[in-house]
């Protein structure tokens, strides 16, 4: 009989030898099972497709912060425990701003 080891438990104890502070495994931990909870279909199942459904429900009508928060959670879980490749949010490249410079003011 082989033994099933708990990928909560792995993503617990690699979160805690990569000496994340306990408030954010305890932000990941929670983003996981509240996920894992809510999907419908075995781990190996899930599609990109799924994770940003999930994360559209998730986060509607919430602060930039706390889609990528559930997103980075989801990302570590699948990507480095899991071993998957899926990408479930997509962020927004940062535009720079313009800075100009006395030369361009006396132009």
């Amino acid at each position: 009989m082989e033994m099933q080891i708990d990928p909560i438990f792995v993503a617990y104890r690699e979160m805690r030898i990569r000496n994340l502070p306990e408030q954010t495994i305890a932000a990941h931990l929670f983003n996981i099972k509240k996920f894992i909870f809510r999907i419908d279909k075995p781990l190996e199942e899930v599609t990109e497709s799924d994770l940003k459904d999930y994360l559209e429900k998730e986060t509607s009508n919430k602060s930039g912060a706390y889609p990528k928060l559930i997103s980075n959670s989801l990302s570590f879980f699948f990507n480095e425990i899991l071993k998957f490749k899926l990408k479930p949010y997509d962020q927004e490249p940062i535009k720079m701003s313009v800075v100009l410079s006395q030369d361009d003011y006396a132009n």
